[in-house]
């Protein structure tokens, strides 16, 4: 009580604990302002002890939450601003080591390009570029069209080539003014500039022989027709390599590119004493741009030397191969021409080489302006045949294959032919020429196989078979198999009612990719013919292993079949190797008596041709199963069964 007396007189504020009423009570004293009261009053508070601390807990643990999360984020922000910091130290670092092992090139020049010094960079790395005095030494590989000062002085970049030991060097500079001068800061874009060297190179030359490609011939032709100040004869030739593709099957890729770099050493040997350059232009043909004729006899003369230098085999591997060419001459003659373009001198070229192998004899063609409106010809024949499809107007004929023991037709070869009064007298091969040319082929080829699928129908009791020739191009379209075995099931044929016939020469170009869709149809039960046989190669070795049931000798085999012993004895040889492996041989283009009687003496057992019939129509053919199938009349030159 003294205490709480001295300090109120004190006029003190303070608390103090005291037991009232048996609890443990807290008493706070304050003194009552004095402009509230002029008297010396005090206010006295009383609070339950535990209360009063309750709540004193209570917010003491608030304001210790409040301080950990600001706490928290304080050393969050702490942490991400350390880390902030010490990236930026890092990159500061990187960057001075960085500059330090690879600091800039530069040079001080005067103003009239004199060089003052170099530092300590181009002394160390190119110290054989040390000897230029002046900026205008320098080979520089940008292109500038103005004084090389005043492009520097105007603060253009450039690159200059600098020869080092044994590497060449390329600095791009950018150009600063100082006092007296300009300085010249560089930087080594050597790795940037070999790799446009790398594309340039490869969009001018020919990966495999290192020869000037298509795109130089053009640049080149390109120049040549800009020269208009002084008239010069020129000549192109385009040199294909016929069949090479064909021969090399078999052959591994490194002896089909050998023969073709084999093919290069001949023509640059051909081509010594003329003012020439040889272009790779694709994968199996050449071409020549032969300069500054006298006259254009002097191409003659080169064309027939290569002709005779080809006449000797070439070899490769031990492989020996014989080399067929065929050549296009353009003679570059401008004045004969409103308008000429290394385009159009290329086109006229390769047209004078399409026709050269369009052509069987002929090796050589020049081109004249006829090739040109029989390019238009087969344009518009193109838009013909599309409207053609649109219209349907293709009808099948067919041509009997005639089995000499059983005297009877056994099947029929169906062959598509275009019903246009325009292309009456056209060779069915040019129209599917171009038609496979122009993936037209697959629309036809479906017309063929629906309507030939008809005709198997119609004559599904008279035991004949039709046989479709398949373009390639069908082949090897995903889903054929199975879109040509659902038209079989649609139509509800027998099986082997059907027969397709492939070409030889595609079947051993594309074996891997071709037989398992064979030998699935042959499964199936569509027979396999191989057409044109003995005109591809290596033939005999794989013969045991295709999906075939019957293989055509060509009809090539039959010209002058009496007089050529050789033909004789392929014949005969096919005829007994077939029956060895239990396949059935039918013999195309059987032209009269003799050849027949030899046929038949030689063991085959099927013909085909002219002499037995032409390919006619359906109506036709049905008159030709009557006759010899069902009426039982021999074959002319053949006697019936019963020996009359």
């Amino acid at each position: 009580i003294d205490e709480i007396t001295a300090r109120l007189y004190a006029n003190e504020t303070f608390s103090t604990t005291s037991r009232i009423f048996d609890e443990e009570m807290l008493i706070a004293f304050a003194p009552l302002q004095a402009d509230l009261s002029d008297r010396n009053l005090y206010v006295v508070q009383v609070f339950n002890k535990e209360t009063a601390l309750a709540a004193v807990a209570a917010l003491t643990f608030m304001l210790i939450a409040v301080f950990s999360i600001s706490f928290a984020v304080f050393a969050a922000g702490l942490w991400v601003l350390y880390r902030s910091i010490l990236n930026k130290v890092n990159d500061i670092e990187i960057s001075r080591i960085k500059h330090y092992y690879a600091k800039p090139y530069i040079i001080k020049i005067k103003a009239d390009g004199r060089i003052k010094w170099f530092n300590r960079t181009f002394r160390q790395h190119l110290p054989a570029s040390l000897s230029y005095k002046n900026v205008l030494d320098f080979d520089l590989t940008t292109e500038i069209t103005e004084d090389v000062m005043n492009w520097i002085g105007q603060q253009h970049a450039f690159t200059a080539r600098f020869q080092n030991i044994g590497r060449v060097t390329f600095i791009h500079f950018i150009s600063l003014k100082t006092t007296g001068g300009y300085m010249l800061l560089g930087d080594d874009v050597t790795l940037d500039e070999n790799r446009k060297d790398y594309y340039r190179t490869l969009a001018l030359v020919h990966p495999l022989t290192e020869l000037p490609n298509r795109n130089s011939l053009k640049w080149d032709l390109r120049i040549i027709l800009a020269d208009k100040d002084e008239f010069r004869r020129y000549a192109l030739v385009a040199v294909h390599i016929a069949g090479l593709s064909k021969n090399s099957i078999g052959f591994n890729e490194s002896v089909f590119n050998q023969t073709i770099k084999s093919t290069r050493d001949v023509l640059n040997q051909t081509l010594k004493g003329y003012d020439a350059t040889l272009y790779h232009t694709e994968s199996e043909t050449f071409a020549v741009l032969i300069k500054d004729l006298g006259d254009y006899l002097q191409t003659k003369a080169w064309v027939d030397q290569t002709l005779f230098r080809f006449k000797k085999a070439i070899i490769v591997d031990a492989n020996i191969f014989n080399i067929d060419l065929k050549l296009g001459v353009f003679e570059i003659v401008p004045e004969n021409y409103a308008y000429l373009s290394e385009e159009t001198c290329y086109d006229n070229m390769m047209l004078a080489l399409n026709h050269a192998k369009q052509s069987g004899s002929i090796n050589v063609m020049t081109y004249d302006v006829r090739m040109s409106q029989y390019a238009t010809y087969e344009q518009v024949m193109e838009d013909d045949l599309a409207k053609a499809i649109r219209n349907d107007e293709f009808e099948m004929y067919f041509q009997p294959q005639y089995h000499f023991i059983d005297q009877r037709i056994v099947s029929f070869e169906a062959l598509i032919r275009w019903k246009h009064p325009k292309y009456i007298q056209e060779s069915p091969m040019t129209y599917i020429r171009l038609a496979e040319q122009n993936n037209m082929i697959i629309d036809i080829g479906k017309i063929a196989l629906e309507k030939s699928f008809a005709v198997a129908r119609e004559l599904a009791d008279e035991d004949i078979k039709i046989s479709i020739n398949v373009s390639p191009l069908q082949i090897v379209q995903v889903g054929f198999v199975n879109d040509l075995m659902d038209s079989f099931n649609q139509f509800g044929l027998k099986k082997h009612s059907i027969s397709i016939e492939i070409t030889e020469s595609f079947l051993m170009a594309s074996f891997d990719q071709v037989i398992p869709k064979l030998k699935a149809l042959q499964d199936f039960g569509i027979d396999i013919h191989l057409d044109d046989f003995g005109t591809g190669y290596s033939s005999l070795q794989y013969l045991s292993e295709l999906p075939i049931n019957i293989i055509k000798i060509d009809k090539s085999f039959l010209v002058n079949l009496m007089t050529d012993h050789h033909k004789r004895a392929i014949v005969q040889m096919v005829s007994n190797l077939a029956k060895n492996l239990q396949i059935e041989v039918i013999v195309e283009g059987i032209e009269d008596e003799r050849q027949m009687q030899y046929v038949i003496k030689s063991g085959c057992q099927i013909g085909q041709g002219f002499h037995i019939s032409p390919a006619v129509p359906f109506e036709e053919a049905k008159a030709l199963i009557k006759l010899y199938n069902k009426d039982k009349a021999p074959l002319k030159g053949l006697k019936s069964k019963s020996g009359r």
